[in-house]
């Protein structure tokens, strides 16, 4: 069974993580390329308190945080994922919980914002507890990114 390690994030490993999404051939790294993927990731961990990365052996699998001030209610939650921690999905899953667990503590309300045109990623944040409540008209700016967006609220956050 591989090490599973959760870590608080630093700056490199946006990079890393931005590498193993584009080398993965993940669809949004590249059109994106690799040098913008990496960018949208340092502007979401720039403006987060809050980063931690998830390590199976020594490489980055899973990178993400919160975004919102640390005094207030509410919290944005922001969640990259590899190939490498789809594989282990139900350690995903406990990790994930715990750390939403720890979270709540701090901001009773957390949101998650996920693309309109991404069937999985709803189904993901549904299977990890959230709840969509509200449909973002338009488009959403997240970094330099455009898009649909739907909007999740934890269900145990009201």
């Amino acid at each position: 069974m591989p090490n599973f390690q959760i870590i608080e994030a630093k700056s490199h490993h946006c990079g890393q993580m931005a590498r193993r999404l584009f080398t993965e051939g993940d669809p949004l790294a590249i059109s994106l390329g690799a040098a913008q993927t990496h960018r949208e990731m340092r502007v979401c961990f720039d403006g987060s308190w809050y980063v931690r990365a998830w390590l199976i052996g020594d490489k980055v699998a899973a990178l993400g945080g919160v975004i919102g001030q640390s005094l207030s209610t509410r919290g944005y939650l922001w969640f990259v994922l590899s190939d490498l921690g789809r594989r282990h999905r139900v350690a995903l899953v406990k990790m994930l919980l715990a750390q939403i667990n720890n979270l709540k503590e701090i901001h009773p309300e957390l949101i998650l914002t996920v693309t309109d045109d991404s069937a999985s990623q709803a189904r993901n944040a549904r299977f990890a507890g959230f709840l969509g409540f509200q449909q973002v008209p338009g488009t959403t700016r997240v970094g330099l990114l455009r898009h649909k967006a739907l909007t999740f609220r934890h269900r145990e956050a009201a």
